[in-house]
């Protein structure tokens, strides 16, 4: 009995030794290409003006925010350098530096939190996304509609649409002014569409880039791209 209780002790203190052993590689500052610093401490991770709860499970670290969203990359320290892999998005690299940051880069940081990283950021999806769909031609006639959604990457967006009529030697185009609210961009999870009217509206994500930037939204089987802009 005396036996298994020292080695299980063992066995606890190697485990406890070896999980603040991959939390101390990780301690400090870490700066992202763009100058984005993440900085680590004991059981926290701050990413500019955001702070996470941050677990390790082998070679998995996972990153908790306030809002219930949660980011696991797969990492690794080579020397000075931490690598992030996120499934879907890619590979960051960044460099470790030392505990001072200046405030003008703080103040940096702040308002140009890393989207790679924070993942859940207004700042990931800005510009216009649009639908486009078109009768094609009947005979001599057309008709063609485009809906129009632009966000301004700080939590707001405009929705308006615009249709053409061509055929039989006449035409006419017009539009609609639309409505416009407020937007939050969750995870890779999707965004929510709060209009100015209360209306609230899950949409799913359809495409994004490497940097995290959001291309393409899917909304009751429609797809709103860059791609499909003028």
């Amino acid at each position: 009995m005396r036996t298994k209780l020292i080695v299980l002790t063992v066995m606890s203190l190697l485990f406890f030794l070896l999980a603040n052993g991959q939390n101390n590689t990780l301690m400090g500052n870490w700066q992202a290409t763009n100058g984005t610093i993440m900085n680590f401490s004991e059981n926290n991770v701050s990413v500019g003006s955001d702070t996470y709860t941050y677990a390790i499970q082998g070679y998995y670290l996972s990153m908790y925010n306030q809002q219930g969203d949660i980011l696991t990359y797969t990492y690794q320290v080579k020397a000075n350098q931490l690598y992030l892999y996120l499934e879907g998005t890619g590979t960051y690299i960044l460099t470790k530096v030392g505990n001072s940051v200046s405030t003008r880069a703080q103040e940096r940081n702040t308002y140009n939190t890393n989207r790679q990283v924070a993942g859940a950021r207004a700042e990931r999806l800005y510009g216009s996304l649009c639908n486009y769909s078109s009768s094609g031609y009947s005979g001599s006639s057309s008709y063609s509609t485009t809906k129009r959604i632009s966000f301004d990457g700080r939590g707001h967006y405009q929705y308006g649409s615009s249709s053409s009529y061509s055929g039989n030697g006449d035409g006419y185009s017009g539009g609609d002014g639309g409505y416009s609210g407020t937007y939050k961009v969750v995870g890779n999870k999707g965004v929510i569409l709060t209009a100015s009217d209360g209306s609230v509206y899950n949409v799913a994500l359809e495409s994004w880039e490497g940097s995290g930037e959001i291309t393409g939204l899917k909304y009751d089987g429609v797809v709103y791209a860059k791609a499909l802009c003028d």
